[in-house]
């Protein structure tokens, strides 16, 4: 970043690297309008099994649609099988990413859908 340009003209300029790389990250934690809620409850049976409710409701007006709305619900890391109920779109346990990707190709607003995963799970192997 060339800093004498920032505090000279107060813009941000920079020499991209080879490569992909991340710029920026910042967080705002004022004023946020979310569109989304998402309400988790899980309940763990034992060291056998879990079971995962998500709701999720949209915040925005009815006559919008958010598109291709991708939730990724984490797993525990000794998840043998899922079993998967969704009340819209799909929703699939994928090892590679560590858990339930739900996938709901158009959300539209003031809405609200639920996913609940049961989740096996193998036995520890720590002593």
């Amino acid at each position: 970043m060339r800093l004498g340009k920032f505090d000279r003209d107060r813009a941000i300029t920079f020499i991209p690297p080879d490569g992909v790389f991340e710029l920026m990250s910042y967080r705002v934690t004022e004023n946020i309008n979310l569109p989304f809620k998402i309400v988790p409850l899980v309940h763990e049976f034992g060291n056998s099994r879990v079971e995962m409710n998500i709701k999720i409701k949209s915040l925005y007006e009815k006559n919008l649609f958010a598109t291709n709305v991708i939730i990724k619900v984490p797993c525990p890391p000794n998840t043998s099988k899922c079993s998967i109920f969704s009340s819209s779109g799909k929703a699939k346990y994928e090892p590679d990413q560590q858990g339930v990707v739900w996938r709901v190709r158009r959300y539209p607003g003031d809405s609200e859908y639920t996913l609940r995963v049961e989740a096996n799970l193998m036995p520890s192997s720590t002593p």
